[in-house]
């Protein structure tokens, strides 16, 4: 019951003394993630986002050869 979500944004704050925020949701098949960073103390934020990019490519691809029926994930992942 209920609407479906069609977009998740995730944000999370950046508290004093720390520099960078990675916040995770889920919501059916898929995961969202969002990074936050100080510039003034993470200048490279995009280098956070690569790799965990790359990671996360990584780990579909191992999944798929693992379970044939994570090729769908493999596949969008890869599409990041």
């Amino acid at each position: 019951a209920g609407s479906r979500v069609e977009a998740c944004y995730p944000l999370g704050p950046i508290f004093e003394g720390a520099a960078l925020n990675l916040t995770v949701m889920s919501y059916l098949d898929s995961v969202h993630f969002g990074v936050l960073g100080c510039p003034d103390t993470t200048p490279a934020v995009g280098e956070v986002v690569a790799a965990l990019r790359g990671g996360l490519r990584r780990i579909a691809k191992v999944a798929a050869k693992r379970s044939p029926g994570r090729r769908r994930a493999a596949e969008r992942a890869a599409a990041l």
